[in-house]
């Protein structure tokens, strides 16, 4: 798999894909929600570019080494942040947050230096939900 321009929409998609793929499935609420928020138009791609673009990387054995390497194709801060919310809002739609998922928001909210989209799922912020429930019980 080539490595594509930097700033590109394919790129772009690249770094989404890596993130929906952090936990080994992409779920079919994820890729609707994508579709709701129109993804290949938000990112400049095609009818159906993300999803090629998913196939692609799925087939990678190296989905961290890929990740890292694919931070650095995106310099561009405005479509960092749509990145981002991109894969906050596909990471949350199915109501669970994995553990590899959470790590890759916030690696990619680090790297770039941007704050880690806010998500809803229930499971979204254990530590903080064990700090009020341990709370509530003194």
């Amino acid at each position: 798999m080539r490595n594509p321009a930097c700033n590109s929409p394919e790129a772009a998609a690249r770094i989404l894909a890596l993130s929906l793929l952090a936990d080994g499935q992409v779920s079919p609420s994820e890729l609707n929600r994508l579709r709701q928020l129109d993804v290949d138009g938000r990112l400049g791609l095609p009818p159906g570019g993300f999803e090629e673009v998913l196939r692609q990387v799925s087939q990678r054995q190296d989905a961290q080494q890929a990740l890292l390497a694919s931070m650095a194709d995106v310099t561009d801060p405005g479509l960092r942040l749509i990145v981002l919310q991109l894969c906050g809002a596909a990471i949350d739609a199915d109501a669970h947050v994995a553990d590899e998922e959470r790590r890759v928001l916030q690696q990619l909210a680090d790297h770039w230096q941007l704050p880690v989209p806010v998500l809803r799922s229930p499971n979204a912020y254990p530590a903080a939900r064990r700090r009020h429930v341990s709370a509530l019980v003194l």
